[in-house]
């Protein structure tokens, strides 16, 4: 696929999804008044919508995923830019893994790459802990093959469709424009009956 091609791709996707929600997502207003506001991080929030943006000036390979496999670049980039993780950027091949990649790796794995495991999703108690380690400044992560999430900072908000409380979230999903947002529930990235299959991962931010 041509350069020119990619941009009008990324670019048609921007505008549907500005016109599609204004200035955010219908679940981001939906969802604001849930959350702990004293808990929330707004600067970073801020800072993460900058990536909802079209790149031309990424590594071979790196701009057709941008427009392709819009959750794991959003992801990966985020967090080696607020935290200092590189470690899911693959140089050789210039693209960040796969969520199918990354849901590969075996918890040893895990641990070698600095990251620990929190545990699955539909467990109350694993989504309390990964909200705490956001709210201490931690990169944490959401994680399912074919998706994966940033979790943020902002306390609890309760999810009929989980039936439990969740954390708020963060991801780009570049085939579904309504699936793109920052500040909603963690239950908006997957449905309940898959909550217990989304593990949850946590790791320091990285000096320097």
């Amino acid at each position: 696929m041509s350069k020119f091609l990619q941009g009008l791709l990324c670019t048609s996707f921007l505008l549907s999804w500005i016109t599609t929600s204004g200035t955010q997502n219908y679940c981001e207003g939906n969802d604001s008044g849930l959350f702990d506001s004293a808990r929330v991080n707004s600067a970073l929030e801020h800072d993460l919508y900058t990536l909802f943006t079209c790149k031309d000036n990424l590594p071979p390979g790196a701009s057709m995923q941008n427009d392709a496999v819009a959750c794991n670049w959003f992801v990966g980039e985020a967090l080696a830019k607020w935290w200092g993780r590189t470690e899911f950027f693959l140089a050789p091949a210039g693209r960040y893994m796969l969520t199918s990649e990354l849901a590969a790796i075996p918890p040893d794995g895990w641990t070698k790459l600095g990251w620990t495991e929190l545990g699955v999703a539909s467990d109350q108690n694993v989504l309390l802990n990964a909200e705490e380690a956001a709210f201490q400044g931690n990169a944490v992560i959401a994680l399912r093959s074919g998706h994966i999430a940033l979790i943020l900072p902002g306390g609890l908000a309760s999810s009929s469709d989980w039936k439990l409380n969740v954390p708020r979230a963060a991801q780009l999903s570049l085939n579904n424009i309504d699936h793109a947002f920052v500040g909603c529930r963690l239950s908006r990235s997957w449905s309940g009956s898959a909550a217990s299959t989304v593990k949850l991962y946590s790791a320091p931010k990285k000096a320097g």
